[in-house]
């Protein structure tokens, strides 16, 4: 009879990423920028049709997340 190991013995493998924003006015938070300003770029992109998925998707895919990075970059540099 062979062996079973035990996988949960090991540790998980993924990747971890750490953010830390400090905003410049009272009236920008971090969660405005992180996640408001992303969420409104991308709905920008849907009604004018330069985004055309369909259906439930995570933002990592590069149809979503390389327009809206683009436009980030553009405000950034405003």
């Amino acid at each position: 009879m062979g062996q079973i190991s035990d996988r949960r013995k090991h540790q998980p493998r993924g990747k971890k990423a750490i953010l830390c924003l400090k905003c410049e006015k009272n009236v920008e938070t971090a969660m405005s920028k992180t996640v408001g300003l992303p969420l409104g770029i991308a709905a920008k992109l849907i009604l004018t049709n330069k985004i055309n998925l369909t259906g439930v998707h995570l933002p990592i895919t590069k149809e979503i997340y390389e327009p809206i990075l683009a436009e980030l970059a553009k405000k950034k540099s405003n």
